[in-house]
């Protein structure tokens, strides 16, 4: 699965409930169709991060201002980051303020079989983020 050009965004926060997440989450994807229109994709995706299951979207648009847009939004949701995917799946995790913007660069890793850890599901494929 090439994820290029795309971002792996939520809007969930660990200590909420299901109902205020589902909330967050629909509030998330009003705000990035808002933005991307009829210029983009946006699939739904499940995954843990930092052992806490979580809904997010992965995000796929061309226009790089919409695509900024979009990552901004984790500062909204109040998101620790957000991945974003460049070109050849390389990713990389951009802190949202106050947490720390410097960037951290990973591979991604996909997989057949849910994997241990942290993963992201998208559409029955898995990947996980290797540090480079």
């Amino acid at each position: 699965m090439d994820l290029s050009n795309s971002i792996v965004i939520s809007a969930e926060l660990p200590g909420l409930t299901k109902t205020e997440n589902a909330q967050r989450s629909s509030d998330l994807l009003n705000d990035i169709l808002d933005i991307i229109g009829f210029n983009g994709t946006v699939i739904p995706c499940s995954g843990v991060y930092r052992g806490v299951p979580e809904q997010s979207y992965l995000v796929h648009t061309e226009n790089l201002p919409a695509m900024l847009e979009v990552s901004d939004l984790g500062t909204k949701y109040e998101q620790e980051c957000v991945l974003i995917v460049a070109e050849d799946n390389a990713g990389m995790i951009v802190g949202c303020p106050p947490n720390d913007p410097d960037p951290s660069y990973y591979t991604l890793e996909f997989h057949q079989d849910k994997p241990e850890g942290d993963y992201t599901d998208i559409l029955g494929e898995y990947f996980t983020l290797i540090p480079v």
